[in-house]
């Protein structure tokens, strides 16, 4: 079986972070980053990055979506 997907070409259109809390030497940061919405060729996404029990930054990043090209995949199945 052969699938097609389209891979879109996607750039930064944008992007604000807020400092909230310091971070010292020694915090280990993890960040989670979620996808809020995608728009026609927009994207908004929110990153937050917490330490122990506060919140260090806020990140919010814009996309644009610029192109897209195909890619023709064929899977086991239909070998």
């Amino acid at each position: 079986m052969t699938h097609t997907a389209v891979l879109r070409m996607t750039v930064a259109a944008g992007a604000d972070i807020a400092f909230v809390a310091p971070a010292y030497e020694g915090d280990v940061l993890v960040a989670r980053a979620e996808e809020r919405t995608r728009y026609g060729r927009s994207g908004l996404y929110d990153v937050t990055v917490p330490r122990s029990e506060d919140v260090s930054a806020e990140f919010r990043g814009r996309s644009r979506s610029i192109g897209s090209t195909s890619a023709s995949t064929t899977s086991k199945e239909s070998r």
